[in-house]
């Protein structure tokens, strides 16, 4: 069931970039929304929680999942081949966070061999208004709906992918 505007949205993160991790979180302390967010790294950590009885019973299930694929490394992909795209793949929705590379990747159908429907991806910004939004009921069930068919896209902005040099300068 998904929780009403007032209880915090439960968000797993899935993501190892430091940098972008920064960024996502500021992203989304800009919209107002209200969640708690739990991280994980992309590894085998993620997929055996995605696949654990505590959340296939309801149990600590989060609403959503994002996994950042920002990067075309070997680990994002297999993660979101895991997570997202294979059979055993999570019953919670899961947003890939894409960059246009990654974006590529998916649309071709190599990852899945062309079984997930891909839409359109949305920009991250307009994502997380509307997750914000007095309608987010509506929008999780439309979430749903979509993840039967594939997983959701959120392109990340161009802003999020500064080299690692540049990541000193930001605090978390």
């Amino acid at each position: 069931m998904s929780p009403s505007h007032s209880t915090p949205l439960q968000i797993l993160l899935i993501a190892d970039d430091k940098f972008r991790i920064a960024m996502l979180r500021r992203a989304i302390r800009d919209t107002d929304l209200k969640c708690s967010i739990t991280r994980l790294a992309q590894t085998h950590t993620a997929r055996a929680f995605l696949n654990s009885k505590q959340l296939t019973e309801g149990k600590q299930r989060p609403d959503l999942v994002l996994l950042d694929m920002g990067n075309d490394d070997a680990s994002a992909l297999k993660t979101a081949s895991a997570v997202a795209l294979g059979p055993g793949r999570s019953p919670v929705p899961v947003v890939l966070l894409t960059s246009a590379v990654t974006e590529a990747l998916l649309q071709s159908g190599e990852l899945d061999d062309g079984k997930s429907t891909m839409f359109s991806s949305r920009p991250l910004p307009l994502f997380l208004e509307k997750l914000a939004g007095g309608s987010r009921q509506g929008f999780l069930q439309a979430l749903e709906t979509l993840y039967q068919y594939g997983p959701v896209l959120a392109r990340l902005p161009e802003h999020f992918f500064r080299s690692s040099d540049d990541s000193t300068q930001l605090s978390a």
